[in-house]
């Protein structure tokens, strides 16, 4: 309904109820007045609200009883009032209410916590104690449905509920989805599970709370028990379910039965199972579902457009997005999430071209260009390779937030553009943008690529100055990383030992640091005490290592730890673990053995493997295996004249002139024939 249509509505409400308080007169008895009343009180009608106030205060025949009949009025004048936002006038006839009853508190006290005077509604219960008033279940829902932040008060309503017997199914509903959402589930569940009759709100409720926390086993337990508690499925069941759906099976289960039960053509569970087969990594049956919709609002297609960038379908994403534009009548009203969705998939395409389009189009639309709009135009820009763009968006900024100066840093560290990196860092200091963890990670980064000890060092007391400290184990490994890769092994091991908890990468940081540095006994023993630790290494922690036995020679060490990768820890080597071990044997002189793991690699031997043979194999003057392997080398690489110059050169310590002018000859021809 259009916000015109809604507004004649209203006005065509307001001239009738206008009219029917013209008609009142002296005769007009109570059902009439109270009937005008709670059409005020719904329609928000505060003035016409006041006129019926003073008909019925003047009214003798309204308010002279003082009885029941009375309270029954004067309780629906306080809702009214209440609805009306008006709390002064809603506590005024509160007050001069003579004969309150539990109704009457539970009003008054019901339109303070709607309004948000919370405190209001909890002085007034105390004061229902003091005057001997008993609240009832409704008392009590008044309040929860207001405070339902506030886990402390829950906790405390639940226990007066409890004890008054005040508890109904209304409250046990309400407070059972209040403290789902707080994610206090073992007290909703205990409500739950007490509930002698669980309606379909409880049911929804409580499948809802588990959804949100990712309990898949839970969602499908309860949703499976409604079927044996006769409880039909509705379509807010199917929405929770989906929501908490994290499996392709099971989403195909839930979609089927939403078929069985009418549901499947609900736009709303549609474009849910949408985002579940998008969260699935399945964007195939999310375009399934998608196609098979005969109508498609702004929510499908954000959907859609999400699940295929989320799971790197980035060029679909582009093209659904601007089907969306261009094929949609009357023309789609695109909102943020749709935006951003298109504008990470052209930063990771790289397509400025469209970038730009994406750009013009939001803000030819309703959208609010906000920091987070702002921020990923900033990213995208970054990522198609126009910093200019991207620096012009940040400047236009009026007081761009931290991540808009990390995304704008993180834009000039991936460029490799360091010292624009540093001097923007500079800048952010000097306007007062106080920078956070992910500021100094994305410096440190870009200040290892290049090897910039000194201003590393600058940036780890800038965030010590900040209250940053070992705790902080993230920025300690993008420490650490920066100084291994700056060849500081001091800095980088006197910072590990003041770390409370390293992880995985702590550790193999520093052991890759020190085998890198060719301290290979320090990174041996790091290694035994990572493992007597407790702490599982990963691929590049046994790279580090085996490395390191390399540099030190110890071939039956490095043989051990190559084993027990796959023995030990159930790693799979890869092409460098393979090419660490190779290069160790051959090294160490064990040429055989090396030409045998080789030819027995579960892949095609890579020209690194036969180059690092035929190198050692020449430096041993083992003349048969040289000129084997070089053969092998030469046809994995047959411009290179690597081997060629390593044969030549173990021909000539062997003073065999001929094979030196011969080989000489084979290097000038090749040169000839690349020019």
């Amino acid at each position: 309904m259009l916000k015109s249509d809604e507004h004649v509505l209203s006005r065509r409400c307001l001239d009738r109820i206008d009219e029917d308080i013209q008609r009142l007169d002296s005769s007009s008895d109570r059902g009439v007045c109270a009937w005008i009343v709670k059409r005020c009180g719904n329609a928000r009608a505060i003035e016409q609200g006041r006129r019926i106030h003073a008909h019925i205060t003047s009214s003798s025949s309204l308010t002279s009883t003082h009885s029941s009949s009375d309270t029954f009025l004067l309780n629906l004048l306080v809702e009214m009032y209440g609805k009306c936002s008006s709390l002064e006038e809603a506590r005024l006839v509160f007050d001069g209410i003579a004969h309150r009853n539990v109704f009457s508190w539970t009003i008054m006290l019901a339109a303070y916590a709607q309004n948000g005077h919370l405190a209001q509604a909890i002085h007034l219960l105390r004061r229902m104690d003091h005057e001997g008033v008993k609240p009832s279940g409704s008392t009590f829902v008044a309040i929860a449905a207001a405070g339902t932040a506030d886990l402390p008060l829950l906790r405390s309503i639940h226990a007066r509920a409890s004890a008054t017997g005040a508890r109904d199914l209304v409250l046990d509903n309400v407070m059972l989805d209040s403290f789902a959402r707080l994610g206090a589930l073992e007290l909703a569940r205990s409500i739950f599970d007490a509930m002698e009759e669980k309606t379909l709100v409880s049911w929804n409720a409580m499948i809802g709370a588990y959804a949100r926390l990712g309990r898949e086993d839970l969602v499908l337990f309860l949703f499976r028990a409604m079927d044996l508690d006769g409880v039909p499925h509705n379509r807010i069941t199917f929405l929770n379910a989906i929501a908490g759906i994290q499996s392709i099976d099971r989403g195909k289960f839930v979609q089927e039965r939403a078929a069985a039960a009418g549901f499947e053509g609900d736009i709303a569970v549609r474009n849910a199972l949408v985002s579940l087969y998008g969260r699935c990594r399945s964007a195939a049956m999310a375009r399934r579902v998608f196609d098979a919709m005969e109508r498609r609002t702004r929510v499908t297609w954000t959907a859609m457009i999400s699940a295929y960038a989320q799971n790197g379908h980035s060029k679909e994403a582009l093209e659904l997005f601007f089907e969306a534009i261009e094929s949609s009548s009357p023309p789609l009203d695109l909102d943020t999430p749709v935006f951003l969705s298109a504008l990470e998939a052209c930063a990771n395409v790289g397509d400025l071209d469209r970038g730009v389009l994406i750009h013009e189009k939001i803000l030819e639309s309703s959208v609010k260009v906000d920091a987070l709009v702002s921020n990923s135009l900033i990213n995208m820009y970054a990522k198609c390779g126009s910093l200019a763009k991207a620096l012009e968006t940040f400047e236009k900024l009026s007081s761009p937030g931290v991540i808009a100066w990390n995304t704008m840093i993180s834009a000039y560290a991936q460029a490799g553009d360091s010292n624009a990196a540093i001097e923007l860092f500079h800048r952010m200091d000097l306007e007062g943008i106080k920078p956070d963890g992910v500021t100094f990670m994305v410096l440190l980064e870009a200040l290892g690529s290049i090897g910039s000890l000194q201003d590393g060092k600058f940036i780890h007391t800038r965030a010590a100055s900040l209250g940053f400290d070992e705790q902080d184990t993230s920025l300690c490994n993008a420490l650490l990383n920066l100084y291994t890769k700056c060849g500081s092994m001091q800095d980088a091991i006197a910072l590990f030992h003041k770390m409370p908890t390293p992880n995985q990468i702590s550790w193999t940081c520093t052991i890759a640091g020190y085998a890198q540095q060719g301290h290979s006994t320090e990174a041996l023993e790091l290694y035994q005490k990572m493992d007597l630790e407790g702490t599982k290494p990963n691929q590049v922690t046994l790279l580090g290592v085996l490395t390191a036995c390399t540099h030190a020679g110890l071939v039956e060490d490095g043989i051990y730890y190559y084993n027990s990768m796959v023995s030990d820890h159930n790693i799979q080597p890869k092409e460098e673990h393979y090419g660490s071990l190779i290069d160790m044997l051959a090294k160490a002189g064990w040429l055989q053995e090396a030409e045998a793991l080789i030819e027995t690699l579960p892949f095609h031997p890579f020209a690194v493997a036969w180059t690092s043979l035929l190198g050692a194999s020449c430096n041993h003057k083992d003349v048969d295996r040289a000129e084997r392997v070089a053969a092998k080398a030469i046809d994995r690489e047959p411009g290179n004249a690597g081997p060629y110059i390593c044969l030549s050169n173990m021909y000539a310590t062997l003073d065999r002139r001929d094979d030196v002018a011969r080989v000489k000859k084979l290097i000038a021809s090749l040169k000839g024939g690349g020019q």
